[in-house]
């Protein structure tokens, strides 16, 4: 995959995140006279366990919104992702850009995983809470499995060993 590619794609992730941000901030806008009062603010392995007031909902979202922040500006600062070896030169410019998708399908998936608390805490999904993330903390697994699998071959090869 080349670079134009990689960063075709990177900007459509961060689209899309963009767009569920909005999603997440227009609906509770929309929905926040309706809610309870109490809303379920911590989910344990047998549902809800714990509630505050529905207030609490912007502070979620808001912590939602910083992290989608600190990642987007950490993706423009590829030379500062934490690389598990040295990077060869001549692959420098692709291991970046493929480091900048990476972030950008994290930021996805933990958006996704964000949309399905937020779910369950104006009510719409009140049960298999569990089995939801569960699901997100596997399809987080794998893009970190695939991204690590992609950028082993842009490392500097030891001719000594």
């Amino acid at each position: 995959m080349n670079q134009q590619s990689l960063d075709n794609r990177r900007k459509l992730y961060n689209g899309i995140n963009f767009g569920i941000q909005l999603l997440l901030w227009g609906s509770l806008g929309i929905i926040y006279s309706d809610l309870p009062e109490v809303v379920p603010t911590h989910f344990g392995l047998y549902g809800a366990d714990s509630f505050g007031d529905k207030s609490s909902i912007f502070y979620f979202l808001g912590v939602g919104t910083l992290i989608n922040i600190v990642c987007y500006v950490l993706e423009f600062f590829p030379k500062l992702h934490n690389y598990p070896f040295e990077i060869d030169r001549q692959y420098k410019v692709l291991a970046y850009a493929t480091s900048r998708k990476f972030v950008a399908e994290l930021i996805l998936v933990i958006n996704a995983m964000w949309v399905i608390i937020y779910l369950c805490l104006i009510g719409v999904i009140v049960q298999h809470i569990t089995l939801y993330m569960f699901g997100g903390l596997t399809l987080l697994l794998i893009v970190m499995l695939r991204y690590f699998m992609k950028i082993r071959k842009y490392r500097k090869r030891s001719y000594y060993l």
